[in-house]
């Protein structure tokens, strides 16, 4: 159940499209697909990335767009930095509300970043929820 209702976890939150196995450490790497906020009060974006050398790290941001090609992205809140303790895998989150984005200026579609300082190819993924979905009831079939 959601913490906020007695909403199961599928009627609470809707997993998104991230992306698989881009080579971080080229620099920044963003979501092709930005997905609407629509009927949704907060973003959750999840990023790991195989092992890196020690003190090497990734960086999660979360981007607002004004729509689904990523139009006019723009940082959403604060970057997420996990630094490696030992050679690790590594894995972040970070997340932001709805009420976080500018929509003075039409931006209503979040997406995700990701990059690393490590040397050589890292391969990361990002996934990203949209969570605190409004009630919505499973509709019952006879």
């Amino acid at each position: 159940m959601s913490p906020v209702t007695n909403q199961k976890m599928e009627e609470y939150m809707s997993p998104r499209e991230g992306f698989q196995s881009a080579d971080i450490s080229a620099g920044d790497i963003d979501s092709t697909v930005f997905h609407s906020m629509a009927g949704f009060r907060e973003a959750v974006a999840v990023a790991s990335c195989d092992a890196v050398a020690d003190t090497e790290t990734m960086t999660l941001t979360l981007l607002q767009a004004s729509d689904a090609a990523g139009t006019g992205k723009k940082v959403l809140g604060t970057a997420v930095v996990a630094t490696a303790s030992g050679a690790v895998t590594l894995a972040a989150i970070a997340s932001a509300l709805l009420e976080d984005m500018d929509h003075a200026n039409g931006f209503t579609f979040v997406g995700a970043r990701v990059t690393s300082d490590a040397a050589g190819v890292i391969p990361g993924r990002v996934n990203l929820a949209l969570t605190g979905a409004r009630y919505k009831p499973v509709a019952q079939t006879a």
